[in-house]
């Protein structure tokens, strides 16, 4: 098993995929910025994998995108996943650089907004069915120095 437990990480997916969920593990929330740089630096240094905010999308070999969706609304109502805005209407993954498109369905309804002009940072958010019976987690561009829990992702040894 190459998915290093004993510091928090859990196994997701059929896929060799190893992530860390910041508020299982009593980590303080973070901006997105300090977030990204606790996966980058403190995990990363500590595992000896290439660690960083999640990436969500259908052929990362990883478990599925609405499998995964649902896994994290069962953490927290918002957490920090890895991607920005990089211009107008372009959202791309930190580690990969893949763009994703603006019209993908794990965004949630009328997202993204840009509220305020500065919403460039990636949230998954909990969204409850109206009946009240279902829930899962979609999209949400939100301000960057928010403090949220969120997910990292181990990309390579």
């Amino acid at each position: 098993d190459s998915c290093p437990t004993h510091l928090g990480f859990v196994h997701i997916g059929p896929g060799d995929c190893c992530y860390y969920f910041s508020g299982k593990n009593s980590v303080v929330d973070k901006s997105w910025t300090d977030a990204s740089d606790y996966c980058n630096n403190t995990l990363s240094g500590v595992s000896g994998y290439i660690v960083r905010l999640a990436e969500v999308y259908d052929d990362n070999g990883c478990c599925n995108t609405q499998e995964f969706m649902q896994i994290i609304t069962k953490t927290d109502l918002y957490t920090w996943l890895g991607a920005s805005r990089t211009g107008f209407n372009k959202w791309t993954w930190q580690y990969s650089g893949e763009d994703f498109p603006i019209l993908s369905s794990l965004w949630s309804w009328n997202q993204p907004d840009n509220t305020g002009d500065n919403q460039n940072c990636l949230a998954a958010m909990m969204v409850n069915n109206p009946n009240g019976n279902f829930s899962r987690a979609y999209f949400d561009d939100g301000y960057c120095d928010l403090h949220y829990p969120f997910v990292c992702q181990i990309f390579k040894k």
